[in-house]
């Protein structure tokens, strides 16, 4: 028996190193809704330090490579604001909750007294590429007055409507506005 323990030592300070090291390999990001609780597919979870990509499958879960270092990653979705945290080189896996985005409208100019009783607002985005979300129009429209009894709101009596003019880009244009003049 005495002859078998430094084999089986042996064997043991082997596998332990691997294990640990297997386990260090890769970080497991989950995303989720923060209001539902329901997984995000397709949330891209990118490490910020070399430029590293990977999307949430179904069930809103990614694996990153890390090696035996701490991350930096940024988790990005559309139509929720974007999340960036450093996760240490300990933690094998790391729970994002995202939170929706939402359209600011400002009344501005109104007389006192003059606020709305129902206000609307709509927002339209073109999106040429999975990556690139640009605001193309939003209108708000309200009304002054108080709905009669048994009677619909009718007409608006005001609608504000802003439209995308010009769109610039600071470094490339990418691929699907190519037929943007230069």
């Amino acid at each position: 028996m005495l002859g078998l323990w430094p084999l089986s030592f042996r064997l043991v300070a082997v596998l332990v190193p691997a294990i640990l090291t297997a386990q260090s390999a890769t970080l497991r990001v989950r995303v989720i809704d923060k209001v539902t609780n329901q997984p995000l597919p397709n949330a891209e979870v990118m490490d910020r330090v070399d430029g590293t990509r990977r999307f949430t499958n179904e069930a809103g879960e990614a694996e990153l490579p890390r090696g035996r270092r701490e991350l930096v990653l940024r988790v990005r979705q559309l139509g929720f604001q974007f999340v960036d945290r450093t996760i240490g080189a300990d933690v094998d896996t790391a729970s994002f909750e995202m939170t929706r985005c939402s359209v600011d409208f400002r009344l501005t100019g109104l007389k006192p007294g003059d606020l709305p009783r129902r206000l609307e607002g709509y927002t339209t985005f073109r999106s040429p590429t999975p990556f690139i979300v640009v605001p193309d129009t939003t209108t708000a429209m309200w009304w002054r007055r108080n709905v009669p009894q048994s009677a619909s709101w009718g007409n608006a009596d005001a609608v504000q409507r802003i439209a995308l003019k010009e769109v610039t880009f600071l470094r490339k244009i990418p691929p699907a506005f190519q037929w943007l003049p230069r």
